[in-house]
C-alpha cells in the first residue's frame, strides 16, 4: 500500500495544482501542502519549483514520479492478480492505436479468446497520447502502438511493422502511373484528425522532405479511417494509410496505390509498458502469445 502522502503527490503532479488536488482528494490546501513538505523533508530535495502561480516538477520530483507512478501501476497488477487468483480467473487490460484495433488484432484476439475462454479482457482503442496517458495512471497494462513514443521511456517489444503508404480511387489518373510527389501534393489530401498515428507519422515524413499538409490543394479531417477510404474509394482525395488497413480495398479495386518515386516509409507497431514493472516477464510473455 503506497502512502497517503504519496498519493498526494501523484494527484498534484497530474493536476499541477494544489487547489485543485485538494478539491480532487477532498482535503484541505493546507494538508496537501503539508504531505508535500513532509516529502521533501524526506527525501531532503524539491519535488516541485514554481514560474508565478505555476507549479512544474523539478528533476529530483521527475524522478520521484516516475518511481511511484511504478509502483502504483505494480501494486494496481498486484492486487488484479491476487483476486483473480483468488476467483481462478484471468483480466486483459490493454489498448491499441485505432489501425490496430480495426485491422490487426482480430486474428490475434480470437486467438486468445480461445485458448483463455474464462478471461476477462478490456480493450481500449484510442490515439498514441491518450493510451500512453492510460498507461501511466494504471488503467491499461501496456499498449499497442503504431504511433512514436519517448522509447526511453517505456519498455517495447515490436508487435509488427507496416508500410505507409499512398492510396487513391481505382479510378484516379494517379492509379496508372508512376509519380513523384510534388504530383500528389498537387491533389486533396484525406487525413485522420489531430492524434491520428498515420497522420502524425505523415507529417513527419512530410517535414523531414521540407513539405507540410498545407502544401496539399486542400484537407479533408475525417475522425475515423472506414469514412477516409470511402471518401477516397469515390475519388475526393489522396490519403496515406498502413497497407494492412486497405488490404481488401485494393485487391477489389476500390483503391490503388500511388507509385511515388522513392517513397518507401516502413513504421514499426510496438507493444510498449511502463520500466521498473515487477510483471514485464509476464507482459513479454503475453504479447508472444498474441504475435503468435
Amino acid at each position: 500500500m503506497l502512502d497517503y502522502r504519496i498519493a498526494t503527490f501523484l494527484v498534484v503532479c497530474q493536476e499541477m495544482n494544489f487547489t485543485k488536488a485538494a478539491q480532487r482528494l477532498k482535503i484541505t490546501q493546507p494538508a496537501v501542502s503539508n504531505h508535500i513538505r513532509q516529502l521533501e523533508e524526506y527525501y531532503d530535495a524539491l519535488l516541485f519549483g514554481y514560474e508565478g502561480k505555476k507549479i512544474f516538477l523539478t528533476k529530483e520530483g521527475k524522478m520521484l514520479y516516475d518511481a511511484m507512478v511504478s509502483m502504483h501501476n505494480n501494486q494496481i497488477y498486484l492486487m488484479e492478480q491476487i483476486s483473480q487468483a483468488k476467483e481462478e480467473r484471468e483480466e486483459l487490460r490493454f489498448g491499441v492505436t485505432h489501425t490496430v484495433g480495426e485491422f490487426i488484432i482480430g486474428d490475434a484476439l480470437e486467438a486468445y479468446i480461445f485458448h483463455h475462454p474464462e478471461a476477462d479482457i478490456s480493450m481500449k482503442i484510442a490515439d498514441t497520447h491518450e493510451l500512453l496517458v492510460a498507461l501511466e495512471s494504471g488503467n491499461i497494462d501496456f499498449a499497442i502502438l503504431e504511433g512514436n513514443f519517448q522509447k526511453m521511456d517505456y519498455e517495447n517489444h515490436i508487435y509488427s511493422s507496416g508500410n505507409l503508404i499512398p492510396v487513391c480511387s481505382g479510378h484516379n489518373p494517379l492509379a496508372k502511373k508512376s509519380v513523384k510527389l510534388s504530383e500528389v501534393i498537387k491533389e486533396r489530401i484525406i487525413v485522420g484528425d489531430q492524434g491520428f498515428c498515420t497522420r502524425e507519422i505523415l507529417e513527419t515524413v512530410l517535414e523531414e522532405k521540407n513539405l507540410a499538409l498545407k502544401d496539399f490543394r486542400n484537407k479533408i479531417e475525417v475522425s475515423d479511417i472506414y469514412t477516409i477510404k470511402e471518401l477516397v474509394a469515390r475519388d475526393c482525395g489522396v490519403a496515406f494509410l498502413y497497407d494492412k488497413s486497405v488490404e481488401e480495398e485494393l485487391r477489389t479495386g476500390e483503391l490503388a496505390k500511388i507509385n511515388i518515386t522513392g517513397w518507401n516509409v516502413k513504421h514499426e507497431i510496438c507493444a510498449v509498458w511502463k520500466k521498473d514493472n515487477l510483471f514485464s516477464d509476464y507482459y513479454k510473455n503475453l504479447i508472444e502469445e498474441l504475435l503468435d
